[in-house]
């Protein structure tokens, strides 16, 4: 049996005791993310244990667009030069409770690998993050996140390089 379920965001969820360290991460999962799904402006996914409802992990996508002169030059040449569709990681908490258990990985992967899938049906460059502080920062960058010219943390993952990682996943 797996450890976590990840699953859309719903109203029965218990997220209000969610502690991950980060008090803005924790008030967007206690009464924005919910909002955010409403209005259709970004899809919070969760993570709970199978047969329980209380989150211990979360991730947002939103749709995004980067200007063509933020992005690491060595990405940008061969661009078109107008704004680059984007996936937006908005967010990526782990509850304290579940910590140095994997669970960050978990949810980076699903939540790259359901950028891959939207990427299958749209027009999408990458995957970026706005990472909170220099732990975010380490974290994105070993599963090669580059940061973005003269904004460290902000960072970027192109669909390339994470299709190839698929690909490596499943031989």
């Amino acid at each position: 049996m797996a450890d976590w379920l990840i699953e859309p965001l719903a109203d029965d969820h218990e997220r209000g005791s969610f502690s991950c360290g980060n008090a803005p991460l924790d008030r967007f999962l206690q009464t924005q993310a919910g909002q955010y799904g409403r209005k259709g402006v970004g899809r919070t996914f969760v993570a709970v244990r199978p047969g329980q409802r209380v989150v211990i992990g979360f991730y947002t996508l939103a749709a995004s667009s980067i200007e063509i002169a933020h992005l690491p030059p060595t990405l940008a040449k061969k661009l078109p030069k107008h704004p680059v569709p984007m996936v937006l990681l908005g967010r990526l908490a782990v509850d304290s409770i579940a910590r140095d258990q994997g669970l960050g990985k978990v949810l980076l992967s699903d939540a790259l690998s359901r950028s891959l899938r939207i990427a299958d049906e749209l027009g999408v460059f990458g995957v970026h993050v706005h990472a909170a502080d220099d732990g975010a920062v380490s974290f994105y960058a070993r599963y090669g996140f580059q940061p973005f010219p003269e904004q460290n943390r902000h960072m970027l993952l192109s669909m390339a390089t994470i299709r190839k990682s698929a690909g490596a996943d499943e031989e």
